[in-house]
C-alpha cells in the first residue's frame, strides 16, 4: 500500500542516464540522432517473457499487464505493492503481523492475507525467475527493474513453483556493453529522502557488470510514544555480472542484499466494548484499556517490544543459457535467506493487553531446468522444465493478550477462583513454529498456431512435495504449555489429524504430509486484427 503522506515530488532532480558512445548522450535510454524523428502513432510492441520466451504482448495468448521501467519511474513506483495501481486485478493488503515488507497480493480475488509459513502464496512473486517462498522480505525496492508482467489464473505450466491466483514476474535490468548510470535523489515530507543509483560498464569484450543501490529514510507521520510509525529506514543493491562468451551461451550472476530497521507500520484501534469478558477483567484487576484511536496522526502505543519492522536478507542468482541447434537449454539456480523481526501493538495505549511480535528465519534453495524449442515450421512453441526447491523456516511468536491477567486472578481468594481456572486466562503465548518442505516438479506448456488466428495451447504438470511442521508453545506466565493432554480421552496425548504425532509431555507435536498431483490443462485461442 502506497503512503502518501511522503509527497517525494515536492523536490526531486535526477541525472539522466546516458552511454559513453564517442560521447553520445542518450535520453531514457535512446541515443539522440541529430535530427527529428517523425512521429509514428502504431501501436508500441511491447515484448514479455511470461511464456519462457520472447514475444510480442498483443500475441500471447494469456491474459497478462506488462509494465515497462519507464512507466515505473514515471509512476515514481518505489516498491512492488505499489504497481496495483497500474495493473487491473491486481491488489495488495497490508500484513497482518506490522511488517511492511510482507507482500499479500490477490489476482481477481484470490490470494492470501496471512504470512504463516504453513500457507503458501496464492499469487507466486518472482524476480529473475525465482520464486519468492515467503511473503515476509519479499516487498523490494525497486532500484533496476527493467519490466513487470503480471499474469492472471493459475501458471503450473509455466513456473516451477505452482500457483493459483497468478505471478508477478520481475524482470531486471541485465547490463550490456555500454558505460551508462543514473542518480536520483527525493526529498519529501517528514524528513523523507532517498537516493537511488545505477551504474554499469563493460569490464571486457565478453563481460558487463551493473550495481543498483537504493537508500531510503524518514521520520515517520504516526505520532506514538513507542517510536513515530510511518518512517523508513531501508537500503538495498544489486551486484549483476553477464558474460557471453560467444552467441551460444550466456552466463548471469545476480547478488542482493537489503538492510532495514523501522518502527511497525500505523495502525489504528477504531472500537473498544468494556463490557467483553477480558475487558471486564482487565479494568476491574489490573489497569483501565483501551481508547480507541481518534487521529489517525497519533496513537497512544509505547510498547517497544512490539513495535519493530526489521529485515536483513541476502540472495545469490545463477543463470546460465545455451542455444543449441534446435533447443534452448536454460539453468536457473536460487539460494537465498531471509530474516524478519517484526510487530503490532493493537490496543494503542502503553499496555501489553493485545499485540504480537514474529521472530522469523529463512532459507531456501532453488533449481530450474528448461528447455525451449520450435517445430512443426515454427507452428508449435513449447517449453518443458524440471524443478527442485527445498524450503527451511523458523517462526518465533509471541501472542500478547491480556498480559499479567493470569497473575491477577490466581491472586485472587480461591471461594472466587478454584487453583487452575486462571490458566484459561494464561493467553500470552510462545510460539515456536518450524517448517521444512521440499518439492519436485516437472512441467510442460506448448502452443501450436493453426492459422493467425486460432492456436491450441496444451500443458501438464506433475508435482510431489513434502512438508514437516513442528509446533511448541508455551503459556507465558505459568509455563505450562498451551495443548495440555485430555485425560478423558483413550489416549490423553493424541492430536487431530493422521499426520501428527501425539503431544509430548512439553506440549509439542510433529507433522509430516506428503502430495502427488498430475494436473492437465489446454485452451481454444482466437484473436482478430482489424486495420
Amino acid at each position: 500500500m502506497k503512503d502518501n503522506n511522503h509527497f517525494p515530488s515536492l523536490f526531486s532532480f535526477s541525472l539522466i542516464p546516458f552511454a559513453l558512445s564517442g560521447l553520445t548522450i542518450a535520453i531514457a535510454g535512446t541515443h539522440s540522432s541529430g535530427t527529428m524523428a517523425q512521429a509514428d502513432y502504431g501501436i508500441e510492441e511491447v515484448t514479455v517473457t511470461a511464456r519462457k520466451r520472447e514475444e510480442n504482448l498483443q500475441q500471447t495468448p494469456v491474459s497478462i499487464t506488462a509494465i515497462g521501467g519507464d512507466a515505473i519511474s514515471d509512476s515514481a513506483i518505489g516498491s512492488i505493492t505499489e504497481i496495483e495501481s497500474l495493473s487491473p486485478n491486481l491488489n495488495f493488503t497490508v500484513g497482518t503481523g506490522g511488517g511492511s515488507s510482507s507482500v499479500n497480493a490477490f489476482i481477481r480475488g484470490v490470494g492470501e492475507f496471512d504470512f504463516l509459513l504453513t500457507k503458501d502464496p496464492a499469487v507466486g512473486l518472482y524476480i529473475d525467475g525465482v520464486y519468492m517462498a515467503r511473503t515476509f522480505g519479499a516487498n523490494m525496492e525497486l532500484a533496476d527493474i527493467e519490466r513487470i508482467e503480471v499474469l492472471r489464473g493459475p501458471q503450473g505450466t509455466l513456473f516451477g513453483k505452482n500457483t493459483i491466483g497468478g505471478a508477478i514476474n520481475v524482470v531486471t535490468r541485465k547490463p550490456d556493453d555500454t558505460i551508462s548510470y543514473s542518480l536520483e535523489v527525493t526529498r519529501g515530507s517528514h524528513g523523507y529522502r532517498a537516493a537511488n543509483a545505477y551504474f554499469q560498464l563493460p569490464l571486457s569484450e565478453t563481460l558487463s557488470a551493473s550495481l543498483s543501490t537504493i537508500v531510503k529514510k524518514s521520520d515517520g507521520w504516526q505520532q506514538r510514544p513507542g517510536g513515530d510509525a510511518g518512517d523508513d529506514d531501508v537500503s538495498a543493491g544489486r551486484l549483476r555480472l553477464a558474460w557471453t562468451p560467444s552467441e551460444f551461451f550466456e552466463s548471469q550472476l545476480s547478488i542482493d542484499a537489503v538492510h532495514q530497521r523501522q518502527n511497525s507500520y500505523p495502525n489504528a484501534m477504531l472500537a473498544w466494548n468494556d463490557n467483553a469478558i477480558f475487558a471486564l477483567l482487565q479494568n476491574a484487576l489490573l489497569e483501565p484499556c483501551c481508547t480507541p484511536t481518534k487521529d489517525i496522526d497519533g496513537s497512544g502505543a509505547a510498547s517497544t517490544q512490539l513495535l519493530r519492522d526489521d529485515l536483513d536478507g541476502s540472495g545469490i542468482n545463477w543463470i546460465n543459457e545455451w542455444a543449441l541447434d534446435t533447443v534452448t537449454v536454460k539453468s536457473v539456480t536460487a539460494y537465498r535467506e531471509m530474516e524478519a523481526l517484526f510487530g503490532r501493538d493493537g490496543d494503542n495505549s502503553a499496555l501489553n493487553y493485545a499485540g504480537d511480535v514474529h521472530d522469523q528465519n529463512h532459507r531456501q534453495f532453488s533449481q530450474e531446468l528448461q528447455l525451449s524449442s520450435a517445430a512443426f515450421d515454427e507452428k508449435m512453441q513449447w517449453t518443458a522444465g524440471l524443478y527442485y526447491f527445498s524450503e527451511t523456516t523458523r517462526d518465533q511468536t509471541r501472542l500478547v493478550t491480556a498480559e499479567g491477567l493470569h497473575g491477577a486472578l490466581a491472586a485472587l481468594p480461591q471461594p472466587l477462583l478454584f487453583p487452575g481456572e486462571a490458566i484459561a486466562f494464561d493467553l500470552t503465548v510462545d510460539f515456536d513454529n518450524r517448517q521444512q518442505s521440499d518439492s519436485l516438479a516437472a512441467f510442460f506448456h506448448s502452443s501450436y498456431a493453426f492459422d493467425e488466428q486460432w492456436s491450441l495451447t496444451a500443458g501438464a504438470r506433475y508435482t510431489q512435495e513434502e512438508k514437516t511442521f513442528e509446533q511448541s508453545a508455551t503459556r507465558i506466565a505459568s509455563g505450562l504449555p498451551l495443548l495440555l493432554p485430555d485425560i478423558s480421552a483413550d489416549n490423553p496425548f493424541a492430536t487431530p489429524g493422521e499426520a501428527c504425532s501425539d503431544l509430548t509431555p512439553d506440549g509439542s507435536y510433529r507433522c509430516t504430509q506428503q502430495w502427488y498431483e498430475f494436473s492437465p490443462s489446454w485452451a481454444w485461442n482466437t484473436s482478430s486484427t482489424r486495420s
